[in-house]
């Protein structure tokens, strides 16, 4: 008799085993599927980085070429004041 009850044991034991491992290797499968989309996104995000970098870069190429130089800036004069105009005194308070 007690062999019997072992043997139902033993098979109900194996049965809650066998679902533990089936369900273990689903969650692993999936967590597998997740770092796949993850590395996948990590892939994408790098080569927006190096877009976005390089169109940045194209940019200041673009507006240091159509920035005046030294030597433009240095022939520029001075505003000169307006000598009809009379200086406003300046008040303390």
């Amino acid at each position: 008799m007690q062999f019997v009850i072992i043997i139902v044991f033993l098979a109900l034991a194996a049965d809650v085993i066998k679902v533990i491992v089936k369900n273990k290797n689903k969650r692993l499968v999936i967590e597998h599927s997740i770092l796949q989309d993850e590395i996948k996104l990590e892939e994408i995000k790098q080569k927006n980085y190096m877009l976005e970098t390089e169109k940045l870069r194209l940019e200041l190429k673009q507006v240091q070429g159509m920035s005046s130089t030294k030597d433009e800036l240095l022939d520029l004069k001075p505003i000169e004041p307006d000598p009809q105009l009379e200086p406003y005194p300046i008040q303390f308070k």
